[in-house]
């Protein structure tokens, strides 16, 4: 562990200020969650931000940071590989999307194991954007309406991300009335972009 630091004025107003992933979108270095109803397009705009990052390209008209991306896979693989297919034929050029496919859990031992295949992947090469999705499928066996149990969850998402570097976006549901994530607001609280 670090230990803890006391920054005074100074100090915080020489605080590197967030540098963007996606201008006006997501930020280097945050955790982001993103939501709706099944069948909203929630992936497909996922992907589309990961391969528009991987690939350098500006995403709907806003810059990108071009960098390598990481996508767990774990609710559809197959579907996700499609879908990049079909963003290299819309866009005639290469992804370079990472895809995970295999099933992850993101608890204490497991984000581990997830941490430490991507450093056997990547090396010390950066990587710029993790994607879970989804939340539900990865978190199989803790209750989604205990913040005690989404806090093992957050606590990974944040561990990937500052271990990594990267800015980790979750893909999840919305509840039954829509409006706002299904589950605890703890995870909501602990995001910095939703």
């Amino acid at each position: 562990r670090s230990p803890i630091q006391i920054m005074n004025r100074e100090a915080l107003r020489a605080m590197p200020r967030v540098q963007p992933l996606i201008a006006g979108w997501l930020g280097r270095r945050q955790t982001a969650r993103l939501y709706g109803p099944p069948g909203s397009g929630k992936s497909f705009a996922a992907i589309e931000m990961a391969a528009c990052i991987a690939a350098g390209r500006p995403w709907h008209g806003y810059a990108t940071h071009r960098g390598e991306v990481v996508y767990l896979a774990v609710e559809d693989a197959e579907g996700v590989a499609l879908r990049l297919r079909a963003w290299e034929m819309h866009h005639e050029t290469e992804h370079q999307v990472h895809v995970v496919s295999a099933p992850v859990q993101l608890n204490a031992p497991s984000v581990r194991r997830v941490l430490g295949a991507i450093r056997a992947y990547f090396g010390s090469e950066p990587v710029a954007l993790i994607v879970i999705d989804t939340q539900a499928m990865v978190t199989i066996g803790l209750d989604e309406n205990s913040a005690q149990d989404m806090g093992v969850f957050v606590e990974a998402v944040k561990l990937l991300s500052s271990e990594t570097g990267a800015t980790v976006l979750t893909v999840h549901h919305s509840g039954v009335r829509g409006g706002r994530a299904r589950g605890s607001t703890s995870v909501r609280g602990a995001m910095d972009v939703e």
